[in-house]
């Protein structure tokens, strides 16, 4: 029998921010939070069961979110060691088995291509069950882990990595039976290659307003 698809969201919203030097989370972009902002596309990705944010200990979230889903909040277990901490917190705290990874810095990330690397994860699970692929991410200039679907049965792996000392995810590719997409795959559905434009400086910030404005 073919497994059951729960789709979840995962926002990392932990982060340290030293280089923006205030939390990313509640920083204002336009009219709302980054946060807000990424739980807003993310909310409304088809067959999406629920979201979970992963805040830093002690950290105060915006109150400008406004979802129509489930919502869950969590802490990382160990504070400020990087993205795989959080990761590793949202795949305990989601029913989904298919989970999308996103950083809360990334305002533009794309829907269309969040759901396209979903589908290829899904067909991979289903079609090729023997391969244990458990995480698809895409490539531009590098691997981009804060923007790709992961299968929740990667948390077992993960946990050891953790364990080991490992802290980032890229270290977990192959371990993880990971498809890479390569950009000529994936541009259809990002063409103006928003998704992994992140806000990590002052600049970074002003620089998009005035794009934006």
């Amino acid at each position: 029998m073919a497994e059951k698809i729960i789709r979840s969201g995962i926002i990392l919203a932990g982060g340290r921010s030293r280089r923006m030097g205030v939390d990313k989370a509640n920083l204002k972009f336009h009219d709302k939070s980054l946060l807000a902002h990424v739980t807003s596309t993310l909310s409304t990705i088809e067959r999406l069961e629920e979201i979970c944010i992963v805040k830093a200990n002690r950290q105060q979230l915006p109150n400008d979110l406004t979802v129509d889903i489930p919502t869950v909040i969590v802490e990382d277990e160990i504070s400020g060691e990087g993205p795989l901490i959080g990761i590793a917190a949202g795949l305990k705290a989601t029913k989904g088995n298919i989970c999308f990874i996103v950083a809360v810095d990334m305002p533009w990330i794309q829907q269309s291509l969040l759901l396209y690397l979903s589908q290829v994860l899904e067909t991979a699970i289903t079609n090729q069950p023997e391969k244990n692929i458990m995480w698809v991410l895409p490539e531009s200039s590098h691997p981009q882990p804060l923007c790709s679907v992961m299968h929740r049965n990667a948390l077992p792996i993960i946990e050891r990595a953790i364990s080991n000392s490992a802290r980032a995810p890229g270290r977990l590719v192959k371990e993880l039976n990971a498809i890479k997409i390569t950009r000529d795959k994936w541009i259809t559905y990002d063409p103006n290659e928003l998704s992994f434009r992140d806000l990590d400086t002052p600049a970074d910030l002003k620089r998009a307003l005035i794009e934006k404005a």
